[in-house]
C-alpha cells in the first residue's frame, strides 16, 4: 500500500513540478527577471497590455500549487497518499505542507495581481474543491480517507480567502491553516492510539467506545472534530466565518452561499465519527495514553476552544 502511495505520489508530484517550472520560465521569459517585485511591476502592465506568455505562465505555476493543496481536479493523489503513508507523515502533510503550499498560491496570486483569466479558472477550480471534497467524504469509512477529503474540503475555503485578495487576507489564511493543524494533528494522533488498540485496523470503528473507556478523550475527540466542522465556539467556526466575511467583501456572494450549503453537509461526516466516539460498545478500546500523548490531545482540544473564544490572540 506504502509503495503504490508513494509511487502515485511521485509520478503526480513530477507533472506537476515540471507544470511549475514551465510556469516560472514563461514569466521569467517575459519578465526578464526572478525578483518578485521586478514581476509585480510586470504584471500591473499586463493588465493594460495582456501577453499571452505571461497569463500561460500564471496558469502553469497555478497547476502545481493547486497539487501541493490538494484542489480539484489535482487532488487525485491525495486519498491514496494519506492512506499509504505513515500516520506521522500524513499529519506532516495535512498541517505543514499545506500551511507553505497555501502561502506560496496567496504570495503568486498577489505577485500577479490575479489576470481575470487566472481568477475565473481559480473560481471554478474553488467550486470544485468544494464539491468534491464534501460529497465524496460522506462515502468515506477509512479515517485517513475521510481526512484526505475532508483536508480537499478545507482547500475550497482557504481558495476563496486566496480569491478575495482583501487587506487582511494574510492574518485570516493564517489563523485558518493554525487552528486546523491542531484539530488535525490531535486527530491523527488519537487515531493512531486507536489503531494500536485496534491492532491495526484505520476505519472509523476503531473510535467506538471511546467516551465510555477514556471519557476525558473522548471529550477531545468531539471537540477537534466539532471544529473541523465549523461549529460555534470552536476555532473552525471563527474560522469559516472569516472566510465567508472576505468573500462577501470580494462580492463573491453566490460562491459564499454555495460553500455555506457544503460546510453544512461536512457536518454529517464529522458527526459519523463522533457518533462511534460515543456509541456504547462492550469492546471499547483499550487504548494506552503515554502523559506526552495525553498533553498533546488536550493542548490541542483545549486550543481551538480558547482560540474560537478569543481569536484575538492569533490575529
Amino acid at each position: 500500500r506504502s509503495s503504490e502511495a508513494s509511487f502515485k505520489y511521485f509520478l503526480l508530484g513530477s507533472f506537476a513540478s515540471a507544470f511549475l517550472l514551465m510556469g516560472i520560465a514563461l514569466i521569467y521569459g517575459v519578465a526578464a527577471s526572478f525578483d518578485l517585485g521586478v514581476v509585480k511591476e510586470v504584471a500591473l502592465r499586463q493588465l493594460v497590455q495582456p501577453d499571452i506568455l505571461f497569463t500561460l505562465g500564471c496558469f502553469f505555476v497555478a497547476i502545481g500549487l493547486s497539487f501541493k493543496v490538494a484542489a480539484a481536479p489535482f487532488h487525485f493523489w491525495s486519498p491514496d497518499v494519506y492512506e499509504g503513508s505513515p500516520t506521522l507523515i500524513t499529519a506532516f502533510m495535512s498541517t505543514v505542507v499545506k500551511m507553505a503550499a497555501f502561502i506560496g498560491l496567496y504570495r503568486f496570486v498577489g505577485m500577479t495581481q490575479m489576470p481575470p483569466t487566472l481568477g475565473n479558472a481559480l473560481l471554478v477550480m474553488t467550486i470544485f474543491t468544494l464539491l468534491i471534497g464534501n460529497i465524496v467524504a460522506l462515502r468515506q469509512s477509512h479515517f485517513k480517507r475521510l481526512m484526505a477529503y475532508s483536508s480537499i474540503a478545507h482547500s475550497g475555503f482557504l481558495l476563496m480567502a486566496v480569491l478575495s485578495q482583501a487587506p487582511n487576507t494574510a492574518q485570516v489564511l493564517f489563523y485558518y491553516t493554525f487552528t486546523y493543524s491542531l484539530a488535525t494533528v490531535g486527530l491523527f494522533i488519537l487515531m493512531t492510539l486507536a489503531k494500536r488498540a485496534a491492532n491495526g485496523d484505520e476505519h472509523i470503528r476503531i473510535f467506538r467506545g471511546l467516551f465510555r473507556a477514556k471519557p476525558w478523550i473522548g471529550v477531545v475527540t468531539l471537540l477537534l472534530l466539532l471544529s473541523l466542522a465549523g461549529i460555534p465556539l470552536t476555532a473552525g467556526f471563527v474560522a469559516k466565518y472569516q472566510i465567508f466575511l472576505l468573500a462577501i467583501g470580494a462580492d463573491m456572494i453566490k460562491t459564499t452561499v454555495f460553500a455555506v450549503l457544503m460546510a453544512l453537509v461536512g457536518i454529517y461526516y464529522y458527526a459519523v465519527v463522533i457518533r462511534e466516539a460515543f456509541t456504547p460498545s462492550e469492546e471499547a478500546p483499550a487504548l494506552v495514553v503515554s502523559p506526552v500523548n495525553l498533553l498533546l490531545i488536550s493542548v490541542c482540544g483545549i486550543s481551538v476552544v480558547v482560540f474560537g473564544l478569543l481569536p484575538g490572540y492569533l490575529q
